[in-house]
Protein backbone atom coordinates (compact mmCIF):
# COMPACT_ATOMS: atom_id res chain seq x y z
CA UNK A 1 0.00 0.00 0.00
CA UNK A 2 0.86 3.66 -0.37
CA UNK A 3 -0.03 5.83 2.60
CA UNK A 4 0.12 9.61 2.67
CA UNK A 5 -0.84 11.51 5.82
CA UNK A 6 -0.86 15.31 5.71
CA UNK A 7 -1.73 17.84 8.41
CA UNK A 8 -4.44 19.95 6.79
CA UNK A 9 -6.16 22.84 8.64
CA UNK A 10 -9.04 22.90 6.13
CA UNK A 11 -10.44 19.41 6.83
CA UNK A 12 -13.50 21.02 8.42
CA UNK A 13 -15.35 19.88 11.54
CA UNK A 14 -14.11 16.28 11.30
CA UNK A 15 -10.60 15.50 12.58
CA UNK A 16 -9.77 13.68 9.30
CA UNK A 17 -10.71 13.09 5.68
CA UNK A 18 -9.62 10.03 3.74
CA UNK A 19 -9.58 9.07 0.09
CA UNK A 20 -9.00 5.36 -0.52
CA UNK A 21 -8.14 3.86 -3.90
CA UNK A 22 -8.24 0.09 -3.94
CA UNK A 23 -8.68 -3.05 -6.01
CA UNK A 24 -10.02 -6.20 -4.48
CA UNK A 25 -11.87 -6.19 -1.17
CA UNK A 26 -13.23 -2.88 0.07
CA UNK A 27 -11.15 -1.50 2.97
CA UNK A 28 -12.89 -1.24 6.31
CA UNK A 29 -12.84 2.20 7.92
CA UNK A 30 -13.88 2.46 11.56
CA UNK A 31 -13.76 5.27 14.08
CA UNK A 32 -14.11 4.55 17.79
CA UNK A 33 -16.30 7.42 19.04
CA UNK A 34 -15.04 7.06 22.63
CA UNK A 35 -11.29 7.03 21.94
CA UNK A 36 -11.20 8.79 18.57
CA UNK A 37 -9.16 5.91 17.10
CA UNK A 38 -9.31 5.74 13.30
CA UNK A 39 -8.63 2.32 11.75
CA UNK A 40 -8.31 1.52 8.06
CA UNK A 41 -7.80 -2.13 7.17
CA UNK A 42 -8.10 -4.32 4.10
CA UNK A 43 -8.36 -8.09 4.24
CA UNK A 44 -8.12 -10.49 1.36
CA UNK A 45 -5.96 -12.81 -0.62
CA UNK A 46 -3.50 -11.13 -2.88
CA UNK A 47 -1.69 -13.38 -5.32
CA UNK A 48 1.66 -12.72 -6.91
CA UNK A 49 -0.07 -11.97 -10.24
CA UNK A 50 -2.05 -8.83 -10.89
CA UNK A 51 -2.02 -5.51 -9.15
CA UNK A 52 -3.33 -5.24 -5.62
CA UNK A 53 -2.58 -1.63 -4.80
CA UNK A 54 -4.22 0.13 -1.85
CA UNK A 55 -3.59 3.87 -1.72
CA UNK A 56 -4.66 5.95 1.28
CA UNK A 57 -4.57 9.74 1.19
CA UNK A 58 -5.40 10.88 4.71
CA UNK A 59 -5.76 14.54 5.71
CA UNK A 60 -5.72 15.16 9.48
CA UNK A 61 -6.56 18.21 11.55
CA UNK A 62 -3.68 20.00 13.29
CA UNK A 63 -6.20 20.99 15.99
CA UNK A 64 -6.05 17.42 17.36
CA UNK A 65 -3.10 15.56 18.95
CA UNK A 66 -2.17 12.45 16.97
CA UNK A 67 -0.59 9.10 17.78
CA UNK A 68 0.06 7.25 14.51
CA UNK A 69 0.48 3.47 14.29
CA UNK A 70 0.95 1.57 11.04
CA UNK A 71 0.82 -2.25 10.85
CA UNK A 72 1.21 -3.64 7.33
CA UNK A 73 3.33 -5.56 4.89
CA UNK A 74 5.50 -3.75 2.37
CA UNK A 75 4.50 -0.08 2.47
CA UNK A 76 5.50 3.26 1.00
CA UNK A 77 4.57 5.86 3.64
CA UNK A 78 4.79 9.66 3.59
CA UNK A 79 3.90 11.51 6.79
CA UNK A 80 3.81 15.30 6.37
CA UNK A 81 3.17 16.50 9.90
CA UNK A 82 4.90 19.88 10.23
CA UNK A 83 1.81 21.58 11.71
CA UNK A 84 0.50 18.57 13.65
CA UNK A 85 1.00 17.84 17.36
CA UNK A 86 2.38 14.30 17.27
CA UNK A 87 2.51 12.26 20.49
CA UNK A 88 4.06 9.14 18.87
CA UNK A 89 4.68 7.40 15.56
CA UNK A 90 5.03 3.61 15.27
CA UNK A 91 5.46 1.58 12.09
CA UNK A 92 5.50 -2.25 12.02
CA UNK A 93 5.95 -3.34 8.41
CA UNK A 94 7.82 -5.58 6.03
CA UNK A 95 10.13 -4.09 3.41
CA UNK A 96 9.15 -0.43 3.62
CA UNK A 97 10.04 3.15 2.83
CA UNK A 98 9.06 5.65 5.53
CA UNK A 99 9.45 9.39 4.94
CA UNK A 100 8.49 11.54 7.95
CA UNK A 101 8.39 15.33 8.12
CA UNK A 102 7.71 16.66 11.62
CA UNK A 103 7.40 20.05 13.26
CA UNK A 104 8.47 21.09 16.74
CA UNK A 105 7.91 18.37 19.36
CA UNK A 106 6.05 18.79 22.63
CA UNK A 107 7.81 16.66 25.21
CA UNK A 108 9.91 13.65 24.20
CA UNK A 109 8.13 12.17 21.16
CA UNK A 110 8.96 8.53 20.26
CA UNK A 111 9.26 7.50 16.63
CA UNK A 112 9.66 3.73 16.16
CA UNK A 113 9.95 1.65 13.00
CA UNK A 114 10.21 -2.15 13.01
CA UNK A 115 10.42 -4.34 9.94
CA UNK A 116 12.48 -6.07 7.32
CA UNK A 117 14.35 -3.92 4.85
CA UNK A 118 13.55 -0.40 6.04
CA UNK A 119 14.47 2.89 4.43
CA UNK A 120 13.67 5.68 6.88
CA UNK A 121 14.04 9.43 6.45
CA UNK A 122 13.08 11.86 9.22
CA UNK A 123 13.09 15.59 8.53
CA UNK A 124 12.82 17.94 11.51
CA UNK A 125 13.14 21.70 12.04
CA UNK A 126 16.63 23.10 12.58
CA UNK A 127 17.52 23.24 16.29
CA UNK A 128 15.22 20.33 17.21
CA UNK A 129 17.01 17.78 19.39
CA UNK A 130 16.97 14.10 18.49
CA UNK A 131 18.30 10.71 19.56
CA UNK A 132 18.58 7.85 17.05
CA UNK A 133 19.15 4.14 17.71
CA UNK A 134 19.31 1.82 14.67
CA UNK A 135 19.53 -1.96 15.14
CA UNK A 136 19.52 -4.87 12.75
CA UNK A 137 21.76 -6.32 10.11
CA UNK A 138 23.42 -3.83 7.78
CA UNK A 139 22.96 -0.36 9.27
CA UNK A 140 23.67 2.91 7.49
CA UNK A 141 22.92 5.99 9.60
CA UNK A 142 23.26 9.54 8.26
CA UNK A 143 22.41 12.14 10.88
CA UNK A 144 22.93 15.87 10.33
CA UNK A 145 25.73 15.17 7.86
CA UNK A 146 27.53 12.50 9.93
CA UNK A 147 27.61 9.00 8.41
CA UNK A 148 27.96 5.69 10.25
CA UNK A 149 27.94 2.24 8.69
CA UNK A 150 27.77 -0.81 10.94
CA UNK A 151 26.69 -4.40 11.29
CA UNK A 152 24.35 -4.74 14.27
CA UNK A 153 23.66 -1.25 15.59
CA UNK A 154 24.49 2.45 15.47
CA UNK A 155 23.53 5.31 17.76
CA UNK A 156 23.67 9.10 17.47
CA UNK A 157 22.19 12.05 19.31
CA UNK A 158 22.28 15.78 18.72
CA UNK A 159 24.45 17.89 21.01
CA UNK A 160 21.65 19.15 23.26
CA UNK A 161 19.57 15.97 23.44
CA UNK A 162 20.71 14.92 26.95
CA UNK A 163 19.17 18.05 28.50
CA UNK A 164 16.25 18.52 26.10
CA UNK A 165 12.67 18.75 27.36
CA UNK A 166 11.31 18.65 23.81
CA UNK A 167 12.88 16.22 21.33
CA UNK A 168 12.40 13.17 19.14
CA UNK A 169 13.56 9.72 20.33
CA UNK A 170 13.92 7.58 17.21
CA UNK A 171 14.35 3.79 17.25
CA UNK A 172 14.68 1.75 14.06
CA UNK A 173 14.85 -2.08 14.02
CA UNK A 174 15.21 -4.06 10.79
CA UNK A 175 17.41 -6.34 8.71
CA UNK A 176 18.82 -3.69 6.35
CA UNK A 177 18.35 -0.10 7.46
CA UNK A 178 19.46 3.00 5.60
CA UNK A 179 18.33 5.81 7.94
CA UNK A 180 18.63 9.54 7.32
CA UNK A 181 17.96 12.17 9.97
CA UNK A 182 18.06 15.77 8.76
CA UNK A 183 16.95 19.31 9.54
CA UNK A 184 15.82 20.03 5.99
CA UNK A 185 12.05 20.34 6.42
CA UNK A 186 10.80 20.53 2.82
CA UNK A 187 8.36 23.26 1.82
CA UNK A 188 4.69 22.36 1.90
Amino acid sequence: PHLTVVGEPSVGPDPHQAVLTYPGPKPEVTVNAQTGDLRISQQGRFGIFGSRHLAIDLRISPAVSWSIKLNSGATNTNLKLTDVKVTSIESNTGASRLDIIVGLPEGIVPIRANGGALTVRVHRPSGTEVSVQVSGGAVNLSADGRHTGAIGSARWESNGYANAKHAYAIEINGRACPVTIATDVPAK
